[in-house]
């Protein structure tokens, strides 16, 4: 055989690989789904959703136009196939003619614009963003520098203006607590203005600092929960407690006992603590979780037959108890109220 010699192949016979092919099963035709390339468009990021091959080229189409793009100064090529299949993306959701039958160069200058418009999104985002940050930052510092002035007007303020008074037929309220439902209790204010007052001023600030924290713990419950269901346990069983205490202090009246009560004021605040921040003191109370003491003194009150809401008018600030007859009163003015947060 000279072809053999040769050291080459005859070519098949045309007839035989026919009857081959006619024995071989004939395969269903595959159908290709179609679907668009979804891309992300957060202002915060400049790469498609992560994916094994974000880094990498798909094709060689994708390889040429990477290269193009790096040797036009774009130097990352996630940010880059990102702007390739981008564009190709919404050229396939905007027209009929595949991707692959645009331009090179028309699609590195598409892939182009969207890398800069991304960028130049997320730069306004970035500057949006720290202005807001930087802005919030100075109304936190404002917050807190005016709490903190509050907190030294209040620890330094007169002891009518922080727990009210009464002048004649007048009760005026406190200047920075003017709804309290302990202030309401003479005794209790007595006892107040008393410990807070003792001759030894360490011990005076400190009661003065456990007088400050109680109510403004009270302010906080009744924000939090209304005026309504805290109302009970203020009026009712606090109230008493303390108007109990104060009983106490007058019979005795020495350093030792406005240390005691000092020190009772204090366990009271921890313990309403306690239940207005720790989800282990509280319960359903229809809506959401409340300070279980709310609840079971609001039940209390009601099986006594006892009030447990308040009927006072809280758009004046001055109360008036009784009106002389005798002649006009004068007008009073309003007692200028700060809020305590």
């Amino acid at each position: 055989n000279d072809a053999s010699v040769a050291g080459l192949k005859r070519p098949a016979n045309p007839r035989s690989a026919a009857s081959n092919n006619a024995k071989q099963p004939k395969h269903a035709p595959v159908k290709v789904k179609k679907e668009p390339y979804h891309h992300a468009t957060s202002t915060s990021s400049h790469s498609l959703p992560h994916e094994e091959d974000g880094d990498r080229p798909r094709n060689a189409r994708e390889s040429s136009l990477v290269e193009t793009m790096r040797n036009m100064g774009f130097t990352d090529n996630r940010e880059i196939l990102s702007g390739i299949r981008a564009v190709a993306a919404q050229r396939e959701e905007v027209s009929i003619i595949a991707a692959a039958g645009w331009s090179s160069q028309d699609h590195v200058e598409a892939a182009m614009m969207w890398i800069i418009s991304q960028r130049e999104e997320a730069a306004e985002a970035r500057k949006e963003d720290e202005a807001r940050f930087s802005s919030e930052r100075v109304d936190a510092e404002m917050m807190q520098r005016r709490k903190e002035e509050r907190e030294k007007e209040m620890m330094s303020s007169d002891l009518q203006d922080l727990l009210g008074s009464v002048e004649g037929e007048i009760v005026i309220s406190s200047k920075y607590f003017p709804h309290s439902v302990i202030l309401q209790s003479g005794p209790t204010k007595q006892m107040f203005a008393t410990i807070s007052s003792v001759t030894d001023s360490v011990k005076a600030a400190r009661a003065r600092k456990e007088v400050l924290r109680f109510l403004k713990l009270e302010k906080k419950a009744t924000d939090w929960y209304g005026r309504v269901l805290p109302y009970s346990f203020f009026h009712h069983s606090v109230k008493s407690r303390f108007e109990s205490w104060a009983g106490k202090l007058l019979q005795t009246s020495n350093g030792s006992s406005s240390d005691q009560i000092s020190q009772l004021l204090q366990k009271e605040g921890d313990d309403l603590e306690k239940a207005l921040y720790n989800l282990s003191e509280q319960e359903e109370g229809g809506v959401a979780n409340v300070p279980k003491v709310f609840l079971q003194a609001e039940r209390d009150a009601a099986l006594k037959g006892l009030p447990t809401k308040e009927t006072r008018d809280f758009d004046d600030e001055i109360e008036v108890l009784q009106h002389s007859s005798s002649k006009p009163s004068e007008k009073q003015q309003p007692v200028e109220v700060i809020e305590i947060s």
